[in-house]
């Protein structure tokens, strides 16, 4: 076991897997802001046709506040 340990510390300290995992990490922040844009358009349409504000951030899960920017 502690061959196995010193081998994964040996691998994670690697500039090819800091690398990756920099790339991942980026990916799923680059996921997050997407599928934010996507509640704040969603949102504004909504507002376009008149539905309640409350209404609007429960649907896409926004606070109120995000909501009122538009």
């Amino acid at each position: 076991m502690k061959k196995v340990v010193e081998e994964y510390h040996y691998v994670s300290t690697t500039d090819e897997f800091k690398e990756l995992e920099r790339l991942r990490f980026d990916a799923s922040c680059n996921e997050a802001a997407a599928l934010l844009a996507e509640r704040m358009e969603i949102a504004k349409e909504m507002l376009a046709n008149g539905i309640d504000v409350n209404t609007i951030a429960k649907c896409t899960k926004l606070i109120v506040d995000e909501v009122l920017k538009f």
